[in-house]
């Protein structure tokens, strides 16, 4: 078994893939739309807090997924690699 030099690391960026579409903007939507749920679910009040919540599941699994990809070395949107992240995810903020 061969060990990767630090040259041949893939990254992101590599893969002709830009962290922002992968990882921010979900987690900016996350934040909307969290937003969106706790204003016409309880108001004004706790409007924030839905958002900050959402935003906090949403870029802790998009950045789960992007480490579990780029660990397995597989391609974007691999099944595998959203279950892997999802029970992660799930786990660690459960």
């Amino acid at each position: 078994m061969e060990i990767e030099s630090a040259d041949e690391i893939k990254t992101l960026e590599d893969d002709g893939i830009n962290w922002r579409t992968r990882i921010l903007y979900p987690t900016l939507l996350g934040g909307i739309v969290g937003g969106g749920i706790g204003r016409t679910v309880y108001g004004r009040e706790l409007m924030s807090t839905y958002a900050t919540n959402v935003a906090i599941v949403t870029g802790c699994y998009c950045g789960a997924r992007e480490f579990v990809r780029v660990s397995r070395h597989s391609g974007l949107d691999n099944l595998v690699d959203s279950a892997i992240a999802g029970f992660g995810t799930g786990a660690i903020l459960g």
